[in-house]
């Protein structure tokens, strides 16, 4: 079968574990040489190792890309590695500060950080990136933003908050790199039970009172009967839709939010 992304360059941000570090293997695996930028340095390589055992390049940067010296340093990074990118993956996320599983609600750390990493780690890669990519009038910009965007709740609400900011800026960053020939979208994922969700599960002052004594496995069972296809998402899932959007069939696709949900939420 042929790849959706020949000989293609990707830097995905977030990318040492959880959706973004399938993200960075569905990309690798479609033809894709990879940056993979996380805080974590040992988490980086370890994705690095596993898209180079595919057959393509990789290198791990570690970066604080919620700064904009981080954001500047990682493509930096990427550029000094490959000379081109094609597609920038903004999947870097968090929920609160340290210690946020121990507070009911958010606090001004928490706000803080979520702001900085989840909406302006967007802001400061796309900005470093944007020069690149208007040169080559050439490119491809994902967001990933969240089903949590669209609706807003008592649970996590600092979260949601800064999930709608993404989409509106995927919005807004389409039409200034439209001119450019460069398609900026956003991808909005469902459950998908990665490290970050289980410990929104396991925080049990946020949960209802129903909730309060399940497991977050039984959690996320109910959670899935409660979708009409009843199945989360994996990080495959999600890097399958990037690969798409990233691919030549979505030339003419920019703006969008893309819910990759099974389903959960109709709007």
């Amino acid at each position: 079968m042929d790849k959706l992304l020949p000989n293609r360059t990707a830097v995905v941000t977030g990318a040492g574990r959880g959706i973004g570090q399938g993200i960075a293997l569905v990309l690798a695996r479609e033809g894709a040489d990879v940056a993979i930028g996380d805080i974590d340095l040992g988490n980086a390589e370890a994705t690095a190792k596993q898209v180079r055992d595919m057959g393509r390049k990789a290198i791990a940067v570690q970066s604080d890309v919620g700064t904009r010296d981080g954001a500047d340093m990682l493509i930096a990074e990427a550029l000094k590695a490959f000379r081109e990118i094609d597609i920038l993956v903004n999947n870097a996320g968090v929920v609160g500060a340290k210690g946020w599983q121990q507070r009911p609600v958010p606090n001004d750390d928490d706000w803080n950080e979520v702001i900085r990493v989840n909406l302006m780690s967007r802001v400061y890669v796309s900005d470093a990136v944007m020069p690149h990519m208007k040169e080559r009038r050439s490119g491809r910009i994902i967001n990933i933003a969240s089903i949590g965007g669209l609706q807003g709740g008592a649970i996590i609400p600092h979260y949601a908050a800064t999930k709608a900011a993404d989409i509106s800026y995927t919005q807004s960053l389409a039409a200034i790199m439209a001119p450019y020939n460069v398609t900026v979208n956003a991808i909005l994922p469902g459950l998908t039970f990665t490290t970050m969700l289980r410990g929104i599960y396991e925080q049990r002052t946020l949960l209802n009172r129903d909730q309060a004594e399940m497991t977050p496995e039984e959690i996320l069972k109910l959670s899935e009967s409660r979708t009409p296809l009843g199945r989360q998402q994996t990080p495959d899932d999600i890097g399958n839709a990037i690969a798409f959007l990233c691919s030549d069939y979505a030339k003419n696709v920019t703006a969008l939010g893309l819910d990759v949900d099974a389903g959960m939420r109709m709007h």
